[in-house]
Parts: structure tokens; C-alpha cells; sequence
């Protein structure tokens, strides 16, 4: 089963088994739209979600783990991203997870192209 939402320049798929129930699948839709909304102060754009990266990609941890869904709230789901961000302080440059969040960003830029 595959549900999407479409935005300006770009669309968000779920992919789920045949199996599952369609609600969830939605749910989990509006969860991520939602919060990838939030996230960009609701410029939904390629460029915006390129520049926020790291967040987008916390924001999926945050969501669905081993492809269990963890939370469907997407302002719970912002509220640990931020958290997230103010504890380890992400946006260093000697932090580690930065760097290969900027590593995926120039990929996934390269690849956009």
C-alpha cells in the first residue's frame, strides 16, 4: 500500500504491506507531513527540507523505529526534535552527527541536480 502527499516541488510517500490497516498508513502520513510542516515553518519546498536535513531525518527516527510506529502527533514529534537539537547540540561543527548529516545533505544535493 503506498499513500503520498504531494507539495510544491515535491511529494511524501508512506509505503506500507497490503496487509495494514489504511487508517494507520494515513495517519502516519498526516504525522510526517505534519511535522515536516512544522519543521519549515510551513514552507514546504525542496530547497527548505534540504536545508533542514537533519531535522527532516530525526523527524522519521522520531516517527517509525524498526518499522514500528513510535508517536502520530506531529507536535510531539517536533517538541523531541528540538529537544533532541538543544541537548546534543547538533548544529556544532565538531559534533560528529553533524558532519554526516552534512555529508547526506551534499549526497542527497548531488544527487538532485
Amino acid at each position: 500500500m503506498v499513500v503520498f502527499r504531494s507539495a510544491i516541488d515535491f511529494r511524501v510517500y508512506v509505503v506500507a504491506p497490503q496487509c495494514e490497516n489504511e487508517v494507520i498508513v494515513a495517519a502516519v502520513l498526516q504525522a510526517l507531513y505534519g511535522a515536516l510542516m512544522s519543521l519549515t515553518n510551513g514552507t514546504m519546498e525542496k530547497n527548505t527540507l534540504l536545508e533542514h536535513f537533519d531535522e527532516c531525518m530525526t523527524v522519521l527516527d522520531e516517527l517509525i523505529d524498526d518499522g514500528f510506529i513510535l508517536e502520530t502527533d506531529p507536535d510531539v514529534i517536533c517538541n523531541r526534535v528540538s529537544m533532541l537539537e538543544d541537548a546534543t547540540e547538533v548544529g556544532s561543527a565538531d559534533h560528529p552527527l553533524s558532519q554526516a548529516f552534512a555529508n547526506a545533505k551534499e549526497i542527497s544535493r548531488s544527487l538532485l541536480r
